[in-house]
């Protein structure tokens, strides 16, 4: 039996198939084989879109094999090619090695000087991150493409900056029912070093979106949620360029003055608050029918909108240990972290990446810091978008193994004692 014809009309044209809708995006037509990219979804849920690369080796015969085999070996390794092209990207265009934790103070110095033979005088540093942006250019990702969802009509409205759009393949779909909302928020699952949905990243949300941070919450069973604003205002002025300016505004998903609000069907009540060092710590409940649901927010006061990055390192570094205590006390430590900053990209996108580099630093005893980057960029390419905060990513790893060998030593000594 021959297989039938499953992947479309013609070029961008759309075919049903029972309760599937199913295009043609893209075809490359070989002597031998062809290799198209399909993108289908169900009839009923249309937002729900997938896409697929479709290796069709056509130089097979009905009941015999094929006249020569270099035509099979031709096709089998232009499969493999587009993943070692990738490979050979990492291995010899963009060679980041890994640094042992005793060597990365002096790594960073080094770094931090000019270049020898540098006509620029730009640092190692500068042009290893020059370097490290390269490699978004030379990345062929069709943002078009991986994004479909982002662009519907339904959804474009709940993108704050039309520029930071979550990719299909990497965005949580809500499950949670509430009448007149679909399954999109712009939100990214990230990994930690052992958690493949370590976190969740995600924009604050917009006035329309607000019920969708609390759908989120509930479905991805969330523990922990740590926000990036300091102003505590739902609508401000940013500066978007020396002459242009916006007006923001900030959807709110939790009570301030009261003691619990609505939104929707939820109830959002606030339990208990606390203060420690930058962060104000709430514990707050989430009900929807009869189902509920309490987290910890932790909101991280000492980042003001003006800077590209906290005042000092030692900031955030106390803000990521006390994400991760709580994070121990939970008895589900696998569930995602949820970050929220204004764009969903730039501050939320640096405690991720610290976070991965101290987990690599602790695991493996050595890490490589663009690698890190690079690695969550392919999840959300405007993470660390400054040379600051990479050079905030070096200053903020230097002090925490700075103080984790400090104790080292004062416990050895203890013990000694």
């Amino acid at each position: 039996m021959k297989c039938l014809h499953y992947w479309g009309g013609g070029l961008k044209h759309q075919t049903t198939y029972g309760y599937f809708e199913v295009t043609l995006m893209k075809e490359e037509v070989f002597a031998d084989f062809c290799i198209r990219t399909v993108g289908f979804h169900r009839t009923t849920h249309p937002s729900e879109r997938r896409k697929l690369t479709q290796f069709h080796y056509t130089s097979w015969p009905d009941k015999d094999v094929p006249q020569s085999p270099i035509s099979l070996v031709h096709f089998w390794r232009k499969g493999q090619y587009r993943l070692l092209h990738r490979l050979m990207l990492e291995l010899f265009v963009l060679p980041f090695e890994p640094v042992r934790n005793e060597l990365i103070d002096n790594t960073f110095r080094d770094m931090s000087r000019v270049a020898p033979k540098s006509k620029s005088r730009k640092s190692r540093l500068r042009l290893q991150y020059e370097d490290l942006d390269k490699g978004l250019e030379m990345d062929s990702v069709d943002d078009d493409i991986a994004c479909t969802n982002a662009l519907l009509p339904d959804n474009n409205s709940k993108n704050r900056f039309d520029h930071i759009l979550p990719a299909d393949e990497y965005r949580p779909f809500l499950r949670c029912q509430v009448q007149g909302r679909n399954n999109y928020i712009n939100a990214v699952f990230m990994p930690s070093y052992t958690n493949p949905k370590g976190f969740i990243i995600s924009q604050l949300p917009l006035p329309s979106t607000a019920v969708d941070v609390c759908r989120l919450i509930l479905d991805e069973e969330i523990n922990i949620v740590v926000q990036f604003d300091d102003s505590g205002k739902e609508e401000f002025v940013v500066k978007a360029s020396k002459r242009a300016f916006w007006k923001v505004k900030i959807g709110r998903f939790l009570p301030e003055n009261e003691e619990k609000m609505k939104i929707d069907a939820f109830e959002i009540r606030r339990e208990r608050t606390s203060s420690v060092q930058d962060c104000q710590i709430e514990t707050v409940s989430l009900k929807l029918n009869y189902k509920t649901r309490t987290f910890k927010h932790i909101q991280f006061k000492k980042w003001t909108r003006n800077r590209l990055v906290p005042p000092d390192s030692s900031s955030l570094l106390n803000l990521v240990k006390e994400v991760e205590e709580q994070q121990s006390s939970e008895d589900d430590e696998d569930s995602p972290i949820l970050v929220l900053c204004l764009n969903g990209a730039e501050r939320s996108g640096l405690f991720v990446v610290l976070m991965n580099i101290l987990e690599r630093c602790r695991v493996d005893g050595e890490v490589s810091i663009p690698q890190v980057i690079r690695y969550l960029r392919s999840r959300r390419k405007q993470i660390v978008p400054n040379l600051e905060q990479y050079v905030y990513c070096h200053n903020v790893t230097t002090k925490y193994l700075e103080s984790s060998m400090t104790y080292a030593n004062l416990k050895s000594a203890r013990s000694d004692a």
